[in-house]
């Protein structure tokens, strides 16, 4: 059994690998999320089923997507309601985002993204210490988000 100071060293050098990893792989900038091809009645969340079938290129694709509509002001239609409804028993979002604390800056509004689609982390300067780093790595090895994305930004007025 390890001591309580080992123990905590491995598990930040893990996270930080983990994070690394990560942010290696998603940082792409302008990122945006869309469930028009998967869910055309926009009642309803991301299922466990359709967000399994997607690949991380899939996810970041349809990000993208998601973000072009945003910036030409082209969103898809939403039923908050009936995705809140649909997410009740459970919800399976594709990607794990960790965004600034700026609120002109909502994910779930820049990705297009509806309720249950995404999980988000906010934290001004969106830096990671050991609990939001916690809260991502559940959010992709319990959950099952595909990707993370550090979304930042310059300016919030474009």
């Amino acid at each position: 059994m390890k001591s309580k100071p080992e123990m905590s060293r491995s598990v930040s050098v893990g996270r930080r690998r983990f994070l690394c990893a990560a942010a290696g792989v998603c940082a792409v900038p302008r990122l945006a999320f869309s469930l028009m091809q998967l869910a055309p009645d926009m009642s309803r969340s991301l299922t466990k089923e359709e967000r399994d079938g997607m690949t991380p290129s899939q996810v970041i694709d349809q990000l993208k997507k998601g973000n072009e509509r945003f910036r030409s002001a082209k969103m898809a239609p939403r039923d908050y309601l009936g995705e809140k409804r649909s997410s009740a028993a459970g919800q399976y979002p594709a990607a794990v985002v960790l965004g600034c604390l700026d609120s002109r800056v909502p994910a779930e509004i820049v990705l297009d993204a509806g309720i249950g689609d995404l999980f988000v982390g906010r934290v001004a300067g969106n830096v990671v210490n050991d609990d939001m780093l916690g809260s991502m790595e559940f959010g992709c090895k319990v959950s099952g988000a595909k990707i993370v994305l550090v979304l930042g930004h310059t300016d919030a007025a474009q």
